[in-house]
């Protein structure tokens, strides 16, 4: 596809692979006004060429027109702006998408897939970079109005379903949500990923890394995908994989918030304390790894004041992690207290309090599983 000012080229080939026999080729000048318009007329050339070259059956190409598409190319070039802002996974990247997304709804104020990019980028910051409370609830309302636009669009659902299950803890209606998307797009590298977080978090180990890997089959360049992967990986005891997996993200997402602590978080748990060490510094926020590393480097001091950072600076938006650090520490008060402070604050970490293994010397104490039964995760 090339580009020229309002114009469109589009150059199509069928070639054999067996061979790079080109066994067909046409090209396609048409004015981007309406850019599904052109995306369907093409697309109609295409199946009708092929039908008459290769004698073959195919559906009919879907109609435009339904509310999660645009026929404003200026609204739609703004959209794409912000799903790939949305993909580098930063603080700042999330930023920019909420602005982006705003900025395409301003030009079209009925364009669902915009109201679902906005939903996600809304919460993702308020969880990883604001701290902002309200932002759950623009978020939710968000999201809703994707659905309310376009129901047989899966962008809506797979947003709904994030803030249904990471932040509000209704895994039902996440996981409708999500099975949902799917059922409309069963090649949405973006829903399977986050199915297969969804059943983590749930405990469904063996679901959960099969729809992983099904997500890394469908879109290989997806940083979420295997990021996702290498998550479940490391819940499951794989280190060697985990490693791979988001040593992957990083290839693909360099600004990545969490793969530097991921990568820390496996050396870690696999035994090699100083090497989670020399990664965390350049994770976003090193003082997680550090105050879990230094302790069991036996460096009290530096530990804790690390953990003391952490409280003073990101109060708002680590309740979680400090959770962590003071669940690795083996004090179960402090832990506890900051858990309850992460439920207060629908923090999105707390999601995975069933699966995470920084958290295993909480969970013989009585106050884990009442934890997990009034988030309504499985004991």
């Amino acid at each position: 596809m090339r580009r020229s000012g309002r114009v469109m080229r589009v150059s199509a080939q069928l070639v054999r692979a067996d061979s790079g026999y080109d066994v067909w080729s046409q090209t396609y000048d048409e004015n981007v006004k309406d850019v599904f318009q052109v995306q369907d007329q093409i697309a109609n050339a295409v199946v009708e060429a092929l039908k008459a070259k290769l004698q073959l059956t195919l559906l009919q190409a879907k109609e435009a027109g339904s509310s999660d598409r645009t026929t404003n190319s200026e609204a739609h070039d703004a959209y794409l702006l912000g799903e790939q802002s949305l993909k580098r996974d930063s603080a700042d990247s999330y930023k920019e998408a909420i602005r982006t997304f705003q900025r395409a709804l301003q030009l079209d104020p009925r364009y669902a897939a915009a109201y679902a990019g906005l939903a996600e980028a809304e919460i993702r910051f308020s969880d990883y970079s604001s701290g902002e409370r309200a932002a759950l609830q623009r978020a939710s309302e968000v999201a809703d109005q994707a659905v309310m636009l376009a129901p047989n669009a899966p962008e809506g659902y797979v947003a709904r379903s994030v803030i249904r299950g990471d932040f509000l803890w209704d895994w039902t209606g996440a996981r409708a949500d999500i099975e949902r998307a799917l059922a409309l797009d069963p090649n949405n590298a973006h829903a399977l990923a986050d199915y297969a977080e969804l059943l983590g978090k749930l405990g469904m180990l063996p679901q959960s890394l099969a729809t992983a890997r099904r997500a890394v089959d469908v879109d290989p360049l997806s940083g979420e995908a295997w990021e996702t992967l290498g998550s479940i990986l490391r819940n499951d005891g794989q280190f060697a994989a985990a490693r791979e997996a988001i040593l992957r993200t990083e290839q693909l997402k360099p600004q990545a918030i969490h793969s530097g602590n991921r990568l820390a978080e496996i050396e870690l748990l696999e035994g090699h304390p100083e090497q989670a060490m020399a990664i965390a510094v350049r994770a976003r926020f090193p003082e997680i790894m550090i105050s879990l590393a230094a302790y069991t480097l036996g460096r009290q001091d530096e530990s804790q004041h690390a953990l003391d950072t952490l409280i003073r600076k990101y109060p708002d938006i680590l309740a979680y992690q400090i959770a962590e650090a003071y669940a690795w520490r083996g004090e179960p008060e402090q832990a506890f207290v900051w858990l309850d402070r992460a439920y207060a604050q629908h923090d999105g970490g707390l999601a995975s309090l069933k699966v995470d293994p920084l958290l295993f010397k909480l969970r013989s104490d009585p106050r884990y599983a009442a934890l997990l039964a009034k988030m309504g995760l499985p004991s």
